[in-house]
């Protein structure tokens, strides 16, 4: 395992497998610790995170140069520059990287394995591999805590249907969006509650929006980090990602894996590979908040227990297994 800076776990405290590696310095020491790295190692196969920092260049091209196959493992959707240079040169450039028969795409999901395909890896040589979570870790925390009416209880919010966002607090997340939409939600579901964990630029501009129309019913919780969230998920009945942009959309696996429906936005990037409309959740079109409305509204005509229980489990294990014995036979 060679990783590319010392931050590679986000606020979680780990330990990093013995036969790891974190590359120091600038660019140029990190390349040339790399190398050290292959040349010593050998691999068989190279599965390289990325296909545009300096980094994950220097691993492509040391692996075409040397012979050794390698797999690109991406959560990028497909984004096609409108300017027509722009998106010829990255074609180009991108054909030389993935279209050969050394390489092989470990796509996060179905839309991410389109990008892939779309910038030169043949299909028949791209797999995806579902973006995971540690769902043992969340069940494990869930199980110590109080039953759902339990906690909505303990935060006021005993018989309302609780409506859950959780998110930084900036544009792109259109949280804006949702609470437009909830207004229209709780005018006809009086029962109905938001409640926004997160922080961000936009805060103080959405508390104070929902103070001068005077929303009932929408809490800000501001930032909680886990294991403190698992609460927020265990209380919630429906979660809600409004995103116009987001590559996939790990607060979706961990909504399902606790057990609740999800509504999200089509542009979220898991939606086509872990909801299923009706199923364990609602698909919105993106920025769309008559949509996103009636998304909201339909699950007041749901049994909400048949909902969560739909949860899909992730595969991601076993779909990496197959890959790389399919790949190296």
């Amino acid at each position: 395992f060679v990783y590319c800076n010392k931050r590679v776990t986000g606020k979680d405290d780990i330990t990093l497998p013995e036969n790891s590696a974190v590359l120091e310095g600038g660019n140029s020491d990190k390349i040339k610790a790399l190398k050290h790295i292959y040349k010593v190692f050998q691999p068989d196969l190279s599965v390289i995170n990325g296909y545009t920092g300096a980094v994950q260049v220097a691993a492509i091209r040391y692996c075409i140069r040397h012979r050794i196959s390698y797999a690109i493992e991406s959560d990028t959707q497909k984004n096609i520059p409108h300017n027509i240079l722009k998106r010829a040169v990255k074609k180009i450039v991108l054909k030389k990287r993935l279209g050969n028969d050394l390489c092989y795409g470990f796509a996060g999901g179905t839309l991410q394995k389109e990008n892939l395909i779309y910038f030169g890896i043949n299909e028949s040589r791209c797999y995806i591999m579902p973006m995971a979570i540690s769902t043992k870790r969340l069940n494990e925390t869930g199980q110590t805590l109080p039953d759902k009416e339990r906690i909505k209880e303990k935060h006021s919010l005993s018989g309302k249907t609780v409506f859950l966002s959780l998110g930084r607090l900036v544009g792109y997340k259109r949280v804006d969006l949702l609470i437009e939409a909830f207004e229209q939600v709780s005018n006809v579901h009086h029962n109905a509650a938001l409640v926004i964990v997160g922080d961000g630029d936009l805060k103080s501009q959405l508390e104070d929006y929902v103070n001068k129309k005077r929303i009932a019913n929408v809490f800000f919780e501001g930032y909680i980090g886990f294991p403190e969230n698992v609460e927020y998920y265990k209380m919630a009945d429906v979660f809600i990602i409004p995103s116009q942009n987001e590559p996939w959309g790990l607060v979706v696996n961990e909504a399902l894996a606790m057990g609740i429906p999800v509504i999200a936005s089509d542009t979220v990037g898991c939606v086509m590979d872990l909801i299923s409309n009706g199923e364990n959740g609602f698909v919105f079109k993106s920025n769309d908040k008559k949509d996103l409305a009636e998304k909201m509204s339909k699950i007041f005509e749901y049994d909400i227990e048949r909902l969560s229980g739909a949860a899909r489990e992730d595969y991601y294990r076993k779909c990496f297994i197959s890959a790389v014995e399919e790949i190296l036979n």
